[in-house]
């Protein structure tokens, strides 16, 4: 193979890898942290909700608890003055006045009760969820620490396969480089498609037989008549003889069509 043409195929290789290592870089791996790290997010705000509702509860036990000594105050006074009342409609009066007092309290009573089995009930789950929060915290922790830890790895690989690209180009002529980046330019970053069983891998198209025979010498740069890429022929060997490429995967309703001779 031309040895030119073997640097192009290269240079192409490394950037197709270096892609794949930013895409793991840049998004992958973060989007899989923002993942973990909403679901700590979800625990972490269930507890926090679950501690400002026991707050709530306390403050408002402690607002009846309040409002239960002002009515036990009222009910003290209440009989004390049942004591001094001098007609029967007064004694009437204060004896409702009790009965009022004395349902009030046990309504309070019974609100307050409530309100602490409530807090009881809270606090064990409040418990659980925390329990809950530690062991994702941990757990979430260490996978973060392993994916930043693959991401300083990557980070160090893309460096080196960076200063191998820089190695690439400078032994290129600056003609090759020129048409590997123009094509690569327009083609989404590739600039090379392997030519297997007569066909561009790349278009699917079918290439001229003197074309393809020309190809499979691998001797210079020949473009696809179809898509522009530089063709390329890679013969797999196996036993001592040239084993046949892969067949075509042709993409559905697009069958391979023949370029005229």
């Amino acid at each position: 193979m031309n040895a030119d043409l073997e640097a192009l195929i290269h240079l192409q290789e490394t950037h197709h890898k270096i892609t794949a290592l930013t895409h793991r870089i840049e998004t992958e791996i973060p989007e899989h942290i923002a993942v973990v790290e909403n679901e700590l997010r979800v625990v972490s705000d269930a507890v926090d909700t679950s501690r400002s509702t026991i707050e709530q509860t306390e403050a408002a036990r402690v607002r009846l608890e309040h409002e239960l000594r002002l009515a036990e105050d009222k009910l003290e006074k209440y009989k004390t003055s049942l004591m001094q009342v001098k007609t029967n409609e007064e004694y009437r009066a204060a004896l409702n006045e009790i009965d009022y007092m004395n349902r009030a309290r046990t309504e309070l009573e019974s609100s307050i009760l409530e309100l602490m089995e409530d807090s009881e009930t809270r606090r064990e789950q409040l418990k659980t969820l925390e329990a809950e929060f530690a062991v994702e915290d941990d757990k979430i922790r260490a996978d973060r620490k392993v994916h930043e830890d693959e991401r300083d790895e990557l980070i160090a690989e893309r460096k080196g396969l960076e200063a191998e690209v820089t190695t690439i180009t400078e032994s290129l002529p600056d003609s090759y480089l020129r048409v590997f980046r123009r094509i690569a330019a327009v083609r989404g970053g590739v600039a090379l498609a392997e030519a297997a069983n007569g066909v561009c891998v790349a278009c699917n198209v079918v290439l001229r037989a003197a074309v393809y025979q020309q190809v499979r010498r691998n001797e210079r740069i020949i473009p696809c008549d179809s898509c522009g890429r530089v063709l390329y022929h890679r013969a797999a060997k196996q036993n001592g003889a040239e084993e046949a490429p892969a067949p075509v995967v042709q993409k559905v309703g697009t069958p391979a069509t023949s370029q005229g001779e």
